[in-house]
């Protein structure tokens, strides 16, 4: 009789069994993306501190193709990690009016406009330069 401990065997790609393990896995792999573009926002700002030269060779690298295709993806990711977390809010967020609670659906909503309608506020300002 042996007293080896028990090893389970787990492939790398585990997670894409099922779909939510899946879904979990690109939610938390976006925050990847979402922390190297902030990264890459803030050399940005450091390129526009150090003058008008670095920061229009800064401006030139985020014209390239590559840097434009990371930026659209990662947008994408960000607003799949924040429809994914609007989704969960209901769970932890219970909302209770006498002795019925606030439909999930109804919180969810409410996140998601508050979003959109935020970014409409902010795209609107950027756009007429206030």
């Amino acid at each position: 009789m042996s007293r080896r401990p028990y090893k389970p065997v787990m492939s790398r790609t585990w997670y894409l069994k099922q779909t939510s393990y899946r879904n979990y896995m690109i939610r938390e792999m976006s925050s990847v993306f979402i922390g190297l573009w902030t990264l890459n926002l803030l050399v940005g700002l450091g390129k526009l501190i150090q003058g008008p030269e670095t920061w229009s060779q800064w401006l030139a690298l985020q014209a390239h193709p590559l840097m434009i295709l990371f930026s659209a993806v990662t947008l994408v990711l960000a607003l799949y990690h924040s429809l994914t977390w609007f989704r969960a809010v209901p769970q932890v967020m219970r909302i209770q009016i006498g002795t019925a609670f606030v439909p999930a659906k109804l919180i969810t909503n409410a996140h998601i406009g508050a979003m959109v309608g935020l970014s409409a506020i902010v795209l609107v300002a950027t756009l007429w330069g206030v």
